[in-house]
């Protein structure tokens, strides 16, 4: 056979082997940075302040530099060793799609920040890491035979065409199910039909020159975590003069929705309505805020939105820091697409590589997003770091309106702890630390009512029902304490007795349940406890505490109910 028909023969197969490279080098990046960002960002967008296009074309760059790179390594290398690089490619693309699809029990909404370590055996988890390695093994050493039959480079091509076919349709099915994702985030308010409101950073600076109340929510603050933490710094508490810890109370809820709700408000969650819904109706009518306002109060709030409130156009007009959204704009494109490539590759990886990547949420990906209110003031965020950069910088006025402040931080829910830690919680203290000072250089410290919890425990799992106690720290100062030195009780205290204690210590008439000062450590009460599963079909299970909340003997489940939804639904 001459040269020329030689060169005739291979052209073709030369031609299709192209086909091959350019279709691997594309399935990995196709699926880190555009179609599971894109399928996260439709799933979540309630959540988010910003434009898919905020991050997307930054992500399809990426996704051309890295099909680039795989492209040139592929095409440059030869004999077994490019065989073998098909091969991993191969395996690669479809594990990571099996992965995002199929294989993550348990997962949440964004990240689930407990999925690793807490809803998951062990045993499932090295079932998963070996499934990785087996089947890039097979992949890689099929690749590396020299079969004298196309076979198997068929099925290479055809699985490749199989995975490129269903990754080009899932943007599409998404934007055909989320017709809104498409559009800027700006628009997509308008079209609630209504005007967009934030809580702005007005007034966290300023302190009552006569009655000041101070209801610190540090988010997932557990009981046990308040006792470790003093291992690591034994001063953290050294501030809490006039304070008594009670290591035995009990959130009414799980969660931060709907716990943060029914803390401001006082009224318990009614699971019968949609978040929004219920969001949208819990603030309005007589709540504890409006007793406050009713008594001469200002009234602010500092917390974040989807989880404690929707649009702040349904809260109380006598909020101070309610104010409608001026402008806003994303300070770090950047950094934004890199945050959802990581919830990407963390939805994407096997669990053994899950824990290599910081846990994000829609707070961390909303501080991209500069909001700027019409009173001029930035829109108030809870991560920790953006707090007590504020805080620690701030020169507090005092002002002659008697004022609640409600401060929302983000507690251990810290993005850089997937388990606990104790720098979050002493991040949290100094944020807390800055006002105690405050008030004490201003003279106003002994005459404060100031609340230091959480709005719920340590999560543990978030698919079933409880299996251990589950307590939240409490510190409590009432007005006109003395200056002593931080006490401990173990009186049988709830969420339910937090409003009653601000009230008594602020002489505002009330009835109901009892101060927290008014319950006697000897005396054993009856108190509850509502889980809420973050998974589909939401269960909620209710929990009778008789008796110290320590001792998981004394948890009885007295109900369980099923719903067609997710608790955020």
């Amino acid at each position: 056979m001459s040269e020329k028909q030689t060169d005739a023969i291979q052209k073709p197969a030369k031609n299709k082997n192209l086909a091959e490279i350019i279709g691997l080098s594309v399935l990995c990046p196709l699926i880190v940075f555009i179609v599971v960002p894109i399928e996260i960002y439709a799933s979540n967008m309630e959540e988010f302040q910003f434009s898919l296009g905020d991050f997307v074309f930054i992500n399809i760059l990426l996704f051309l530099v890295f099909s680039a790179i795989n492209f040139v390594v592929l095409f440059f290398t030869r004999n077994r060793f490019h065989k073998m690089l098909k091969g991993l490619s191969l395996a690669t693309a479809l594990l990571l799609f099996v992965q995002g699809s199929y294989l993550n029990v348990g997962l949440n909404s964004l990240i689930g920040d407990n999925l690793v370590t807490s809803n998951l055996s062990g045993f499932y988890m090295f079932i998963d890491i070996m499934l990785w390695m087996i089947i890039i093994a097979v992949f890689v050493i099929l690749g590396s035979i020299n079969f004298k039959t196309t076979i198997l480079s068929t099925i290479s091509l055809l699985l490749t065409i199989v995975l490129l076919s269903t990754q080009i349709i899932s943007p599409i099915s998404v934007f055909a199910s989320h017709p809104s994702a498409a559009i800027s985030a700006t628009q997509r308010m308008k079209n609630e039909g209504e005007e967009f409101y934030i809580l702005s950073t007005k007034g966290l600076d300023t302190l009552s020159s006569s009655n000041n109340v101070y209801y610190f929510c540090v988010d997932r603050f557990d009981e046990l975590f308040a006792e470790r933490v003093t291992n690591d710094y034994p001063d953290l508490y050294s501030e809490l003069t006039g304070f008594t810890w009670f290591q035995d109370y009990i959130s009414l809820y799980s969660h931060t929705y709907p716990a943060v709700a029914s803390m401001l408000t006082n009224k318990e969650y009614d699971i019968s309505k949609l978040r929004v819904d219920f969001l949208n109706d819990v603030y309005s009518g007589e709540t504890a805020l409006s007793k406050m306002n009713e008594n001469g109060y200002s009234v602010q709030l500092y917390t974040d939105s989807y989880y404690s409130f929707s649009n702040a156009s349904h809260l109380p007009e006598y909020v101070t820091n309610r104010s409608e959204l001026e402008s806003f704009n994303i300070h770090n494109r950047f950094g934004l697409s890199c945050c959802m490539t990581g919830l990407s590759l963390y939805r994407c990886l096997p669990y053994g590589a899950k824990e290599l990547f910081a846990i994000l949420n829609s707070g961390v990906l909303n501080s991209f997003v500069d909001c700027t209110a019409e009173d001029g003031h930035a829109e108030y965020k809870t991560l920790n770091k953006n707090v007590q950069e504020i805080v620690s910088n701030a020169s507090f006025s005092v002002d002659a309106q008697k004022q609640f402040s409600f401060i929302h931080v983000e507690g251990c829910h810290d993005i850089q702890h997937i388990n606990y830690h104790s720098g979050p919680i002493k991040l949290s203290f100094d944020i807390i630390n800055c006002y105690l000072r405050a008030l004490k250089a201003n003279g106003l410290y002994d005459s404060a009512t100031i609340i230091i919890t959480g709005d719920h425990p340590d999560g543990i799992n978030d698919t079933r029902g409880i299996g251990e106690p589950r307590l939240t720290s409490l510190f409590v100062k009432p007005s006109n304490s003395t200056n002593e030195p931080l006490k401990i009780s173990q009186a049988q205290v709830s969420q339910v007795n937090l409003w009653p204690t601000i009230f008594k210590s602020e002489n505002i008439a009330h009835t109901g349940e009892p101060s927290v000062f008014d319950i006697d450590e000897s005396e054993d009460r009856i108190r509850y406890h509502y889980f809420d599963t973050y998974v589909y079909p939401l269960t909620e299970y209710t929990y009778r505490i008789t008796g110290s909340g320590k001792q998981f003997d004394n948890w009885e489940q007295i109900d369980e109910v099923t719903y067609d939804r997710i608790l955020l639904d």
